[in-house]
This record gives structure tokens, sequence and C-alpha cells, in this order.
């Protein structure tokens, strides 16, 4: 049984009220996500927050919440998965690394000083 992230069944279209169900859902979801986003992205995802690594310019564009600048920078198949890569981030990324050009700029910072051999 899938259901929504508000806990209704997508067949029966009725309140789950496990939450086992919605934990299962939401696993399936990641991993359906995961498969529809090049691993390219994933990997320059990771890089950027684990190691403060910047990203190319469309998926910089994506985190800086930047559509125009993202389309105009994206390929034929980025083009077309974004809303995977945006729902990715959102699920996945920790709050602070994306959503506006300053947030960008400040998790790099932080991440160049976190990754600073003393």
């Amino acid at each position: 049984m899938f259901c929504t992230e508000d806990g209704v069944d997508i067949v029966k279209h009725t309140p789950i009220s496990s939450s086992k169900n919605l934990k299962d859902y939401m696993e399936w979801h990641k991993r359906l996500l995961k498969n529809k986003i090049m691993e390219e992205i994933l990997g320059s995802l990771d890089r950027y927050v684990n190691h403060g690594t910047p990203t190319g310019g469309f998926l910089q564009s994506v985190l800086e919440n930047d559509l125009f600048g993202a389309m105009s920078r994206a390929d034929h198949v980025n083009k077309i998965r974004i809303h995977e890569i945006c729902v990715y981030i959102y699920n996945n990324l920790p709050i602070g690394c994306y959503g506006s050009k300053e947030a960008v700029e400040q998790w790099l910072k932080k991440k160049k000083y976190d990754n600073m051999v003393i």
C-alpha cells in the first residue's frame, strides 16, 4: 500500500493511520527519486553537502532557488528531471544549504572552514 505524505492511500484515496505505511511509502519514494536522478547530480550534491565542493552552474541555480538560471543552464535530461531534483534536495539536504544565493555562499564558507586542516 502506498500513500501520500499526508497519509492518504493513493489507490483507495482513504487516510492511512499506520505510520509504518507512511514510512514505507517515503522510503519507496526516496528510492524512486534516486533512480530518476542522474548519478552525477547525486554525486555533486553529496560533495557539496559533505565537503563544500561547488556544484556546476545548473545545480547551483537550483540550490539558489533561481528557476530561470536553472532552466537556462539545464541540459535536456535535467530539464525533464528538475522537479525530482528539487524534491530530492528538499527531502534530503540539510536546511540552510539551499534556498537562496546567500544560503549557498554561507554553506560553502562554512564547509571550507570545517574542512580546514589546522
